[in-house]
């Protein structure tokens, strides 16, 4: 983190305002890789839960949102380079909030871009399946740390997985 003497090693506070981050390709500071590569977009920053091996450390138990209008200046970023490849949603859990989840897979559908995302299955509905089905070329990362009841305790993590079992069976292809 950057300190009045300069940059530090160490535990850093957090920017309050995801706003005050620049974006790395609005910016300048990153350049596109090529015109087929992934797209990485960070639309949020932290996890609302407390898994004891996570690495998150102290963006645990809350969650911050990038805007979606700088989403959209990304997206024309992108439209502008000339860019083809897939957008990948970097958040830890895009889907921990529905409705902004639903809006981001809207504007990647609507201007006809792929996505990689990582979601919580057990978080998913009808509405947010079909949003999914709208995009043309979709990878979805869904991590299950265990099924046992007890590990699951032991690690602080809960995981409904009949549920998590009925959405991923929504999610394929007839």
């Amino acid at each position: 983190y950057r300190s009045g003497e300069g940059l530090r090693a160490g535990q850093g506070a957090c920017l309050p305002k995801l706003a005050d981050i620049p974006s790395p390709y609005l910016s300048g500071a990153m350049k596109l890789s090529g015109r087929n590569s992934l797209f990485y977009v960070e639309t949020s920053r932290g996890c609302p839960f407390s898994c004891t091996y996570c690495e998150a450390g102290p963006v645990r138990q809350s969650v911050r949102y990038f805007s979606l209008r700088r989403l959209g200046k990304e997206l024309d970023f992108l439209e502008r380079a000339g860019h083809n490849g897939v957008v990948c949603l970097t958040d830890s859990l895009v889907n921990i909030n529905r409705s902004r989840a639903r809006r981001i897979f809207e504007m990647l559908a609507s201007r006809g871009r792929g996505l990689v995302v990582y979601l919580k299955a057990e978080l998913l509905d009808d509405e947010m399946i079909a949003c999914l089905g709208n995009i043309s070329n979709v990878g979805v990362e869904i991590g299950i740390q265990s099924i046992h009841a007890e590990t699951l305790k032991n690690i602080e993590r809960k995981a409904d997985i009949r549920s998590c079992g009925r959405n991923i069976r929504k999610m394929l292809p007839d």
